[in-house]
């Protein structure tokens, strides 16, 4: 599967490590059985939750969320193009075709929805939260922890000081207008009561297929979208998830291609791959930081990914 987000979307994600083909039965007896072939859509499941139906219109309700997340921790990627974890040749590496990853910036919640709000003043007309977003501080400090893609104890190995956390100041008018602006898969349990009734009232896994639960605990996390470079969206590489997935969209857009297992062999798809990820520099007022190409120690992928991109042309794909 791959999914293409737009901009100012929120999604969440329930897993659970439950077994792909089976069936089960749930408290009131419900067969559930699994088709390939045929995805499952289930159109206005949250539209009752306070989120969907009213919170994200009251232009009020970003005041509570910076207020209760104003020390919040966003790991969000950051990257000059749309597509994030593609295949792509560096002509100065060895080996040359790698997976690359976007720059790993971790931010304040509040400076991310600035960053959100700037990637729309050119065409969000006379809107308040842009105006406050241009007012507040033209440089933020942010930490560059391009050591998140790397393995267990990369702290010890020298090779991966590189990639190790250190703090960059970035123009954050500037960074939002020349790249991808996307926190991914951000952990929420611990988020206060107030803000969890309203974007996730319920386990949407216990409610659709709760003989989930007597296997695994299950893992809600937040995916937040600004958009990609300019107007464009942000995608991902096509891959297969090792865990069951449910994604529920509560703002915004995406979209999802999904490819029958058996396709695995026309798409490409590898656990095992040379990686590169993008760099970060400080960057100085009225101007995006510089960005290099940094190679990753890793080899190993978190999830199997594809070396065909969907975003690709036909003819690129054929060549890699």
């Amino acid at each position: 599967a791959r999914g293409r987000v737009a901009g100012g979307s929120v999604r969440l994600c329930a897993g659970r490590g439950a077994g792909r083909g089976g069936a089960g039965a749930g408290p009131l007896g419900t067969q559930h059985s699994w088709d390939l072939m045929r995805p499952c859509v289930i159109r206005g499941f949250a539209r009752d939750w306070d989120f969907v139906r009213s919170d994200r219109f009251d232009p009020a309700i970003e005041e509570v969320w910076r207020e209760a997340l104003g020390q919040e921790q966003c790991p969000c990627e950051f990257q000059a193009g749309q597509s994030h974890l593609k295949y792509e040749v560096i002509e100065d590496m060895e080996p040359s075709l790698r997976i690359v990853a976007p720059q790993m910036l971790v931010m304040e919640f509040p400076d991310f929805l600035d960053a959100c709000h700037l990637k729309r003043r050119g065409f969000a007309g006379d809107d308040p939260r842009v105006r406050a977003a241009l007012d507040g501080p033209q440089m933020r400090t942010a930490w560059a922890f391009n050591a998140s893609y790397e393995g267990e104890g990369w702290e010890k190995d020298p090779r991966c000081l590189p990639n190790g956390p250190r703090p960059v100041d970035v123009d954050i008018a500037a960074v939002a207008a020349e790249n991808s602006v996307y926190c991914a898969q951000h952990e929420m349990d611990h988020w206060p009561e107030r803000l969890l009734r309203s974007v996730r009232p319920r386990d949407p896994a216990e409610l659709l297929v709760p003989e989930w639960a007597e296997r695994n605990k299950s893992n809600v996390c937040a995916w937040m979208c600004g958009g990609g470079p300019s107007t464009e969206p942000v995608s991902c590489n096509m891959h297969c998830d090792y865990s069951e997935n449910l994604h529920v969209v509560l703002s915004g857009r995406k979209e999802v291609y999904m490819c029958h297992p058996q396709d695995i062999g026309l798409l490409h798809g590898t656990s095992f791959c040379g990686q590169a990820v993008w760099n970060v520099c400080a960057s100085h007022a009225g101007s995006a930081p510089s960005l290099y190409l940094q190679e990753l120690v890793r080899t190993e992928l978190r999830t199997p990914m594809t070396v065909a991109s969907i975003d690709a042309p036909f003819e690129e794909n054929c060549a890699l």
